[in-house]
């Protein structure tokens, strides 16, 4: 493995070096830190490899794009999870609400509907009772 600057690293990959931390803290990307300097981890294999085929940088447009997109992958993977970790909160915390919410009603439902029904239509006959005087 060989180790370059992230701002190298950026540049070889075609993306930002805010990009590259990033996704150094998710992991995606294998870093070392060096007296308070970060560096990638890179196969120095590709390095050669790249740099025979006559590639600037040490890395074809080919190996740049199949980074990008394994990058992508596993930053789909990631959120994937998360919002699978979300719903799955959210649907217990909807399930927790409805059985409070239950707990809550009284134990005769219809009883209280008709007193409900019966006050409301004494209501209106007070309310006719007072338009008419």
């Amino acid at each position: 493995m060989e180790k370059i600057r992230v701002a190298e690293y950026a540049r070889r990959v075609g993306v930002s070096t805010n990009s590259v931390y990033k996704q150094i803290k998710r992991g995606v990307i294998p870093s070392e830190k060096v007296n308070g300097l970060t560096y990638v981890l890179i196969d120095s294999e590709e390095v050669t490899a790249g740099l025979e085929s006559g590639v600037a940088g040490g890395v074809s447009e080919c190996e740049r794009l199949l980074n990008l997109v394994e990058t992508q992958a596993k930053e789909i993977k990631r959120l994937t999870k998360q919002l699978e970790k979300s719903g799955r909160r959210t649907e217990k915390a909807l399930r927790d609400y409805l059985a409070e919410y239950q707990r809550a009603l009284p134990s005769k439902p219809a009883d209280k509907e008709e007193e409900i029904v019966v006050k409301v239509k004494k209501d209106r006959k007070k309310k006719k009772k007072k338009r008419k005087n």
